[in-house]
C-alpha cells in the first residue's frame, strides 16, 4: 500500500512540473513611427485611413501579441502563415 502511495505522490510531483504556467515575459518596445514618402501628395487630395494605436489602446485590448493588436485596426489584414507561406 505504501508503494502505491509513494508512486502516486511521485507521479503527481513529476506531472506538476509539466503544468501550464503563465508566461510572465514582458518586453518594452520603443515607439514606432510609420512614414510613407514615395509620393508627396497632400492628405486632402487622397483619402487614406490612418489609425494611431496608442499604448493606452494596447493595454485596454484583450490582445496578447502584436498581430492581435493589429487585427483590431481598421483596414489591416493579418494572417498567420504556416511553413513555406502555406495557410
Amino acid at each position: 500500500m505504501i508503494k502505491y502511495l509513494l508512486l502516486f505522490l511521485f507521479t503527481s510531483l513529476v506531472f506538476q512540473g509539466f503544468a501550464q504556467t503563465q508566461d510572465s515575459l514582458s518586453v518594452n518596445l520603443s515607439e514606432i513611427v510609420v512614414q510613407e514618402n514615395r509620393m508627396a501628395l497632400p492628405f486632402s487630395t487622397h483619402s487614406r485611413s490612418i489609425e494611431i494605436i496608442t499604448a493606452d489602446k494596447i493595454q485596454r485590448s484583450p490582445a496578447i501579441s502584436v498581430a492581435e493588436v493589429l487585427r483590431y485596426a481598421a483596414g489591416v489584414d493579418i494572417r498567420q502563415r504556416g511553413a513555406h507561406g502555406v495557410q
